[in-house]
């Protein structure tokens, strides 16, 4: 993937795990993505925000949004919790449509196993979009609450393969590729797509989507039926409640009141064992 100005460049055969309105079509496919800002994570009482905005790469830096690499440096931050000691509760404040495939997996298992192992509940506050792979990375969390008009779903992944051979010929330019194999050229933009490449990416495509639909039935509860049959669509706040994507829908402020009131109920269980 390379970068230039206001663009990311995508690589052919690079999976990602993006809402498809993010993917804009021709020949040298690309994406609009302009670096967000993300705040620094907050601690508001028992209960620590970490701050989740723009598409996602695998590592920091890498691209012109967030990544998760930089994701797990401010959850590490927030589960430390410094000289306020760890939180009762984190919550995840998401915007972003998703994004590689890559790098995802290992991080919704290390937020994951993490607080676990600390004792600490975590949220997903999608502010307000939690697509594809934010989705993914929402259902690392025990509860998944939205505002009335977030965007929640597009349960699926997506590559592009890219064909230029026609605009070569034309602008009389030919490549010869010597390669070590068949499938070598595959995703190539200067090398004609053929039958034997798209069945290959298909078989790619199809086992990454079922990592991502065993992960929602993980963390939902839904069957592998009905995730595929959602065909990667996106839902409006209650209506990812009404079909399981999410556990309840308020404002942000009632959000925070109602984790600071099951983070008291539960210190409260606690004392009195």
């Amino acid at each position: 993937m390379s970068q230039a100005s206001d663009r990311i460049y995508v690589s052919p055969g690079e999976a990602w795990a993006i809402e498809p309105s993010r993917l804009l079509g021709g020949p040298e496919a690309y994406f609009f993505l302009f670096g967000p800002t993300i705040k620094e994570t907050e601690r508001i009482g028992d209960v620590a925000v970490v701050y989740l905005n723009g598409p996602l790469d695998h590592h920091a830096g890498e691209g012109c949004g967030d990544s998760y690499e930089a994701l797990l440096d401010r959850f590490d931050t927030a589960v430390d919790g410094g000289e306020a000691g760890p939180p009762k509760a984190v919550v995840i404040k998401v915007d972003s449509p998703g994004g590689k495939v890559s790098g995802l997996n290992a991080t919704c298992a290390r937020i994951k196993s993490t607080a676990r192992e600390l004792g600490i509940k975590l949220y997903s506050y999608p502010n307000e979009m939690a697509a594809s792979a934010a989705y993914a990375l929402s259902c690392a969390c025990d509860e998944i609450i939205v505002p009335d008009s977030a965007i929640v779903g597009s349960i699926g992944v997506i590559s592009t393969l890219v064909d230029v051979t026609r605009m070569d010929r034309q602008d009389g330019v030919r490549f010869e590729f010597i390669t070590s194999g068949q499938r070598k050229t595959d995703g190539h933009p200067h090398a004609a797509i053929n039958a034997g490449a798209i069945a290959a990416e298909r078989k790619r495509v199809d086992i990454l989507a079922q990592q991502f639909f065993s992960m929602v039935k993980a963390a939902r509860g839904l069957s592998i039926g009905t995730i595929m049959g959602f065909q990667a669509g996106i839902f409006l706040g209650k209506q990812a409640v009404d079909v399981g994507l999410a556990d309840d829908c308020m404002s942000w402020e009632d959000c925070l009141a109602y984790i600071k009131t099951a983070t008291n109920r539960s210190r409260v269980a606690k004392k009195s064992k």
